[in-house]
């Protein structure tokens, strides 16, 4: 056998020990389903790996590669026995199973290429067929165990994501062989590129997996079909006996509680939110769950619920958020004798909970069984090139999700964020170490990618049992986004410790504040690194750049990419191309404007007085001669910004008076650029100084 290596794959542990349960895909089916066992640690017992496209020349934490970002093409190994190449992203030794597949492509003929599974050291694959097909089509698995997300954006920008369980008692090897993909020096090189991460669990020693095959798929397709159908409609599988009213009045300051009696486990919580302002509501309402005297639960109600600080639909396993303002969260959270759960106004306004109820139903408790767990905080006002725990300086940086000390099982998060900055917030990738492991144990390649999706796309997806993106409008534009990853198959055991971090990794220096939320389910006793952040949920939420903008009296500095603009003719927009040129990565872009034509854009000042204005301006190729003027007052005449390149440029001019309120800063159009269909005009900054 030829074989080139590229690099070693990541070897999943094997642990000891030994059970007489039998593996199959009819199993871990049934387990999708099952709300119970995710509650339970597991049995026989797993270790979670991930094969992925991370760029390999990350290999030292904080290491001057450590945020090295090619990650795609990236292959463990090249085979070329058969004679074709085939490029190998997977390749494990059983017994096991793949419980998490995504991939995403670019270039020619993406995603074209074929994949090719061996099974059990199999000369020949078990299934091959053309990548995407086999993800996202109907070919082993209906919807959603296999989907593409969002079906918003064109086919060949979304995350193509398989969740049916391909099962393995001794290997399983998986290939990519296409036409677009070379070899130069032993690396895989372009022009696709190929983008994967595949989870896996790797079972304890002596565990019984009855393999992945065709045979296999045809025998359990009623029940792939039953499991869709299911996940589909998740609110068909809660099941209890009884449920408890918590609706009531809460002003400023106020709690709520509800106690239950075990051995029990809640099964459905539900309500809705009424309040003058029902985003801040959605934050600094929080939800508290103590269990057999462990406070395991602390977040915002918006969070648990996923839809964030913005009452939007969401329609997942375990949340769901409809149109009417009803939310509802599905999660199983057993516990032995007793608990109790609050809800607390941390808000200034009066908060009103109605259709509001708490539904249980006895439940055993084992020795395996877990608490539900949910933590929340938020990075507020963190500026994408500082670390807001270090306080380095340095263009990305790890923070972290979350740290647990303890037994359990990581099942799920979600982010919430506002981006001031009209570029792409989530490049970065996941880290995941589990029990004292100093290099990750899971390396992602993307935070879109992470979240199901591809291309840091903005469409919203919302029907999708695992992955949600229910508002994508910050995404690669000055807005709000939230994300959430539910953990089903691929829950992370750990016996004694779990550090989740993620990369901030901003194409363009910004200011946003950015929370996380996580799920996890863990023995009595297990802690978590972070303690109620009452000043995060406190804190006003952000629904404009301007919320972050502090002016000083003696300085302000003005970004006008945030400010209200008006024209009478042409295009406007607040344009992130050339990020690295503009002060806050943005600027107010006018384009195609007919001579005469008008652009004013508006800033409110808290100060009045006799200020100098500096104004940073764009120049470049294809831009033309405009009047300048401030609050009324000509600065600047027919003034010509052509530049053979693009770039910024500040001019400073006589004191101007400037007001309490509403201040304009107005641009006319007078004469294009030879050749160019109208005016083209951009301003990045003003500063005022007294």
């Amino acid at each position: 056998m030829k074989r080139m290596m590229i690099l070693a794959a990541v070897a999943g542990t094997i642990l000891s020990g030994c059970t007489t349960r039998t593996v199959t895909i009819g199993s871990l089916l049934e387990e999708m389903t099952d709300r119970d066992a995710i509650a339970e640690y597991p049995s026989p017992a797993f270790k979670l790996g991930q094969a992925s496209s991370y760029d390999r020349a990350s290999t030292e934490k904080d290491g001057e590669n450590w945020f090295a970002n090619a990650d795609c093409s990236q292959f463990y190994d090249i085979d070329t026995l058969s004679g074709r190449t085939e490029y190998i992203m997977f390749d494990q030794k059983g017994p096991g199973a793949i419980t998490r597949w995504w991939m995403t492509f670019a270039g020619p003929k993406s995603g074209l290429g074929t994949v090719r599974i061996y099974i059990d050291g199999a000369s020949e694959p078990t299934l091959s067929g053309v990548a995407m097909d086999l993800l996202s089509g109907n070919i082993i698995a209906p919807k959603p165990l296999a989907a593409s997300v969002s079906e918003l954006s064109p086919y060949e920008n979304r995350g193509h994501d398989l969740y049916y369980p391909i099962t393995y008692a001794k290997s399983c090897r998986i290939s990519y062989e296409t036409e677009s993909l070379h070899v130069e020096n032993g690396v895989a090189r372009g022009p696709e590129a190929v983008y994967y991460n595949i989870n896996f669990r790797s079972y304890e020693k002596g565990t019984k997996v009855v393999s992945f095959s065709m045979d296999e798929v045809a025998k359990y397709a009623s029940l792939a079909a039953e499991t869709a159908a299911k996940l589909d409609d998740p609110a068909a599988c809660v099941n209890y006996e009884s449920c408890t009213d918590m609706g009531c009045t809460l002003n400023p300051g106020e709690s709520h509680s509800v106690t239950f009696n075990g051995p029990a486990a809640i099964r459905k919580i539900a309500l809705k939110l009424s309040a003058d302002d029902i985003c801040q509501a959605l934050r600094s309402t929080i939800m508290k769950i103590n269990f057999d005297g462990e406070q395991t639960v602390w977040i915002p109600v918006g969070e648990l619920f996923r839809t964030g600080y913005k009452p939007l639909e969401v329609d997942m396993w375990n949340v769901r958020c409809t149109a009417d303002g009803l939310m509802e969260c599905y999660w199983v959270m057993p516990f032995k004798s007793e608990a109790e759960l609050t809800i607390e106004n941390l808000g200034g306004q009066t908060v009103e909970l109605s259709d509001a109820t708490v539904c249980t139903a006895p439940r055993k408790w084992t020795g395996k069984t877990m608490h539900f767990g949910a933590d929340w905080h938020q990075y507020t006002a963190v500026n994408t090139r500082i670390n807001p725990v270090t306080g380095a300086s340095g263009s990305q940086f790890d923070i972290n999700y979350t740290t647990l000390d303890g037994k359990g099982v990581y099942v799920g998060d979600g982010v919430t964020l506002f981006d001031t900055n009209a570029g792409w917030w989530g490049e970065g990738d996941e880290k995941v170490y589990v029990d004292g492991a100093t290099f990750p144990d899971h390396f992602g390649t993307g935070s879109e990618d992470y979240y199901g999706y591809a291309w840091c796309r903005s469409e919203t997806f919302i029907g999708h049992p695992y992955i949600a993106q229910p508002d994508g409008s910050g995404d690669i534009s000055v807005g709000y986004t939230t994300n959430t990853r539910h953990r089903g198959l691929d829950g992370i055991p750990f016996t004694s410790k779990l550090v989740f971090d993620m990369e901030l990794w901003h194409w363009n220096t910004s200011t946003m504040n950015h929370s996380v939320s996580t799920f996890h389910y863990t023995m009595p006793g297990t802690k978590c690194a972070f303690g109620e952040d009452i000043e995060g949920a406190k804190a006003s939420v952000a629904t404009s750049p301007l919320d972050f903008v502090v002016l000083d009296e003696n300085k302000m500095e003005i970004e006008t990419e945030f400010l209200p603009v008006s024209i009478t003719a042409g295009k406007y927009e607040a344009q992130g191309a050339f990020g690295h040129i503009w002060s806050n990565g943005g600027q107010a872009f006018w384009s195609h404007a007919p001579a005469g034509s008008k652009m004013t854009i508006t800033f409110d000042s808290p100060f009045e007085g006799t200020y100098k204005p500096t104004i940073r301006f764009a120049e470049s190729f294809d831009y033309g001669c405009c009047d300048v003027i401030l609050n009324g007052r000509t600065i600047e005449h027919n003034r010509n910004f052509y530049s053979k390149e693009v770039r910024a440029v500040e001019n400073s001019y006589d004191p101007v008076r400037i007001v309490k309120g509403a201040n304009t800063l107005t641009i006319v159009a007078r004469k294009a650029y030879p050749g160019i269909d109208g005016v083209f005009f951009g301003v990045d900054k003003i500063t005022l100084e007294k």
